[in-house]
């Protein structure tokens, strides 16, 4: 997920508005907006107001999500393997 994605999505799932989040960063709406289509890049004191904003650390906007981890587990049967040609 790239960076514009990010900041398009976080502010959508806490319920800020672009106006909102806007308000809460000192930044504008269009600079926002920008930023989420990825037609410019953030400085970092920009990326922190945001998560501050957002309430998230700042590595937020670079780090992949975390995928769950979960078990594999097979049935006895699928551990053996049938040859086509005996050995």
């Amino acid at each position: 997920m790239d960076l514009g994605m990010r900041l398009h999505e976080l502010p959508t799932r806490r319920k800020f508005t672009l106006e909102e989040l806007a308000n809460a960063t000192g930044l504008t709406a269009s600079f926002i907006s920008e930023l989420e289509r990825n037609v410019i890049f953030p400085s970092i004191p920009s990326l922190e107001r945001m998560a501050s904003a957002l309430d998230v650390r700042t590595d937020f906007f670079f780090k992949e999500p975390e995928v769950p981890k979960g078990k594999v587990i097979k049935k006895e049967k699928d551990l053996f393997l049938k040859m086509k040609e005996p050995i």
